[in-house]
């Protein structure tokens, strides 16, 4: 996980987060839907999926989620 620059959200302050990961790809899928359904108001900007370079089963992949997450002002 790498965090970046603060943006804004729908008129609200949040801060980028780039996730790198790989596994099943069903797996992929179900961490994207739980980004969505947690507690954070976040909004997915890009998800990358390419087949991994690291696992040689047939449905691991490489993915990446680039994800805004509101904060509150202080």
């Amino acid at each position: 996980i790498d965090s970046g620059k603060k943006e804004n959200l729908n008129g609200l302050n949040s801060i980028n987060f780039n996730i790198n990961t790989n596994g099943e790809f069903s797996n992929i899928i179900r961490l994207s839907e739980r980004l969505e359904k947690g507690p954070y108001l976040l909004k997915i900007k890009s998800l990358s999926v390419n087949k991994s370079s690291i696992d040689n089963k047939d449905d691991s992949v490489d993915a990446q989620f680039s994800i805004y997450v509101a904060t509150q002002n202080p």
